[in-house]
């Protein structure tokens, strides 16, 4: 007897990329700051497209040390890289809605479409190169310069005045950063007096400065 095959999602046309993919599902999750979605270890049965709110991928060390090394925001998916099993956890940095696509359902989409295997291979390209920045920016450059490209980086969301709220804490960007708490506060201090940034209260800011004299 043949069996009719997995059924992936339904919609009106086949989707070319991954954010047309996950657009067809229907579920969406709902998750309260700092709950934890996925849990390092865990089986991957979902993988995860970010409608609003922000996730931070982290590893704890044995001693309970937290290094995140990616903020995820609106249209970001996580879940590419991992194969059988979650390497990091991934937890709700604030009110968090997540659109959600088995794993299965997922792998049946890519088998069938070259359009998805070739945008899943830009996506995970950009993976890769935003964590080699990362790594360098943590290897080589001064509180100063991390800081300000993290602030640059997230700058791209601003409200129209200009000024941007953080989600996270100072110390989730310390433990993004490579930073202690008072080496974060110190650096704000440092961009706010340089004429980098204008602060509105502790974590309002907008950038008044060109992205040549951050990352320098």
């Amino acid at each position: 007897m043949r069996h009719a095959p997995f059924p992936v999602l339904r919609q009106e046309s086949d989707p070319s990329t991954l954010s047309d993919l996950f657009s067809g599902a229907k579920n969406l999750q709902r998750h309260a700051p700092g709950h934890a979605i996925v849990v390092e270890g865990d089986p991957v049965t979902h993988l995860f497209q970010v409608v609003a709110g922000t996730v931070r991928s982290c590893s704890f060390t044995e001693q309970g040390r937290r290094q995140i090394f990616r903020f995820a925001r609106a249209g970001d998916i996580f879940g590419l890289i991992d194969i059988d099993h979650w390497h990091y956890t991934a937890e709700a940095v604030d009110a968090v809605i997540l659109r959600s696509i088995s794993k299965q359902a997922f792998d049946n989409a890519l088998d069938g479409s070259r359009a998805l295997r070739r945008d899943l291979r830009m996506r995970v390209g950009d993976l890769t190169a935003e964590r080699e920045r990362h790594l360098t920016f943590l290897a080589f450059e001064s509180a100063e310069q991390r800081l300000g490209w993290f602030l640059r980086n997230f700058s791209a969301g601003r409200a129209d005045d200009g000024f941007l709220t953080l989600p996270m804490t100072r110390q989730e960007i310390g433990d993004y950063l490579g930073l202690s708490l008072e080496t974060v506060s110190r650096a704000f201090g440092s961009l706010k007096r340089a004429g980098v940034i204008e602060m509105r209260g502790a974590e309002k800011y907008r950038l008044v400065a060109q992205q040549s004299k951050i990352a320098a």
